[in-house]
C-alpha cells in the first residue's frame, strides 16, 4: 500500500479481496479513508455514507471514485450487480443489521465477496469507549429517587435528560451472532485480533486528537494498529470475516 499510515484493518481488506471485481462498493465509506485503495482491486469503486458531510471531504481525497449518500439498511443499486463489497466497522452502527445484510446479499452478483469487520465481544469489550458516553448518558437520566418520594418518575433529571443525546450501544458481536447474520453467505476465512492494547489507545487517542498532540497521537495509533495485528481468539476485541454469496441453485 502507498500510504504507511493506512490502519491494519484497511491492509487486511485489500489483501483478503480477490482481484478483478467490475464494481465494488465501500459501504459506510466516512471521509474514504480506506475508499481510495480499492482502486486496484476493481474497475469502479464507489463509496456509500449516510453523511453529506463525510461523502464531500471523501470526494476532495479520493479522484476517480463515485460517492452516492444513502443507508446501509436501503441501498440504492440493483439486484446481483456489485463484484466486491467492502463494510469494516460499520454495521454495528445501524439501525438494523439483518436489513443492511440483507440489502448487501440483494446487491451483490453470484460468488460476489464481502469483507466485514466488527467489533468482537472478547474479554475487553466492555472498554469500548464509543460505548462510554452511551452508559453514562443512561445513569445520569436514571432517577435518583423512585416516585413514592415525590414527583413522578423522572422529573428530577428533566433538565439533564433533555441536553442528552441518547443512541444505540456500539455493539460488540459473538461469532454465533455473526454466523446468523450472514447466514446466507459462505464464510471463507474469518480472524479475530486485537486485545486490550487495542480499546486502551482508542481511549488514548481521543484525548491526543482533542489536545492536538501530533506525536502522541501517531505513536497511539502505531500501538493500535499493532495490536490490531495480532490474532487473540476468543479474547479478542475485533473480528473480520471474508464471505462469499453462493451460486443459487
Amino acid at each position: 500500500m502507498k500510504n504507511p499510515e493506512m490502519r491494519e484493518r484497511g491492509k487486511k481488506a485489500y489483501t483478503w479481496l480477490p482481484n478483478s471485481n467490475h464494481i465494488l462498493l465501500d459501504i459506510g465509506c466516512g471521509v474514504g479513508e480506506f475508499t481510495g485503495y480499492f482502486q486496484g482491486k476493481a474497475n469502479i469503486v464507489i463509496g456509500c455514507d449516510i453523511s453529506l458531510e463525510n461523502l464531500r471531504n471523501a470526494q476532495r481525497m479520493n479522484h476517480g471514485i463515485s460517492f452516492v449518500q444513502c443507508e446501509c439498511e436501503y441501498l440504492p443499486f440493483k439486484n446481483d450487480t456489485v463484484g466486491a463489497v467492502v463494510c469494516t466497522d460499520v454495521l454495528e452502527h445501524t439501525n438494523s443489521k439483518k436489513q443492511t445484510i440483507h440489502e448487501i446479499f440483494r446487491v451483490m452478483k453470484e460468488e460476489a465477496t464481502m469483507c466485514l469487520s466488527v467489533p468482537y465481544k472478547g474479554s475487553f469489550w466492555f472498554l469500548d469507549v464509543e460505548n462510554f458516553r452511551y452508559y453514562i448518558n443512561k445513569l445520569i437520566t436514571t432517577p435518583l429517587f423512585p416516585p413514592s418520594q415525590g414527583g413522578d418518575k423522572g422529573e428530577a433529571f428533566r433538565a439533564i435528560k433533555k441536553k442528552v443525546k441518547s443512541g444505540l450501544p456500539h455493539k460488540h458481536f459473538t461469532f454465533a451472532e455473526l454466523k446468523e447474520l450472514v447466514h446466507n453467505f459462505t464464510i471463507l476465512k474469518y480472524s479475530r485480533t486485537g486485545c486490550f492494547i487495542y480499546p486502551m489507545c482508542l481511549i488514548a487517542y481521543r484525548v491526543t486528537k482533542r489536545l492536538r498532540i501530533t506525536f502522541l497521537d501517531r505513536f497511539v495509533r502505531f500501538l493500535a494498529d499493532a495490536d490490531y495485528s495480532i490474532a487473540y481468539g476468543i479474547h479478542a476485541f475485533n473480528i473480520m470475516l471474508l464471505v462469499k454469496k453462493p451460486k443459487k441453485k
